[in-house]
């Protein structure tokens, strides 16, 4: 692919970056966690629950902290805004991802443009005896200081 491609697909990767991060930091708030409806039975012998196949229903929400798997139950009345965050969670996590892979993708065009550029350089030198052939870094990063 020519130089100019690259540069073009790099510019059209930065503008989709762009629209991803304003998508995601538009995204506010948050709260980590699974919301859940278990059914539990109370325990007493005369209730309903005790002959009901499915039991009282509730509604949990399920979050690791530190390792640990945490549950707590969720008030009726707040069970809407707890949806309402869970689910901004996961769209946040989900354009994340999605920025991560535009992110290796304008890397991986970069080290092509890069190379491209090389190639186009070294054309000319050919001609005035220059033999060495260069290459892009194969490692990112910073180079061993001499």
């Amino acid at each position: 692919m020519s130089s100019a491609k690259l540069k073009r697909k790099i510019w059209d990767l930065q503008q989709q970056g762009r629209q991803l991060l304003e998508a995601l930091l538009a995204i506010e708030p948050l709260l980590r966690g699974c919301l859940t409806q278990v059914f539990t039975r109370c325990g007493k012998p005369n209730c309903w629950c005790a002959q009901c196949p499915k039991a009282h229903p509730h509604v949990r929400l399920t979050w690791s902290e530190n390792g640990r798997l945490t549950t707590r139950k969720v008030p009726p009345q707040a069970i809407p805004r707890v949806r309402e965050l869970t689910g901004n969670y996961r769209a946040f996590r989900s354009l994340h991802r999605k920025r991560l892979k535009l992110q290796a993708q304008m890397e991986d065009l970069l080290d092509r443009y890069e190379a491209s550029l090389i190639a186009q350089a070294q054309g000319p030198l050919r001609s005035l005896g220059f033999t060495s052939t260069m290459s892009a870094r194969s490692t990112p990063g910073r180079q061993k200081a001499p």
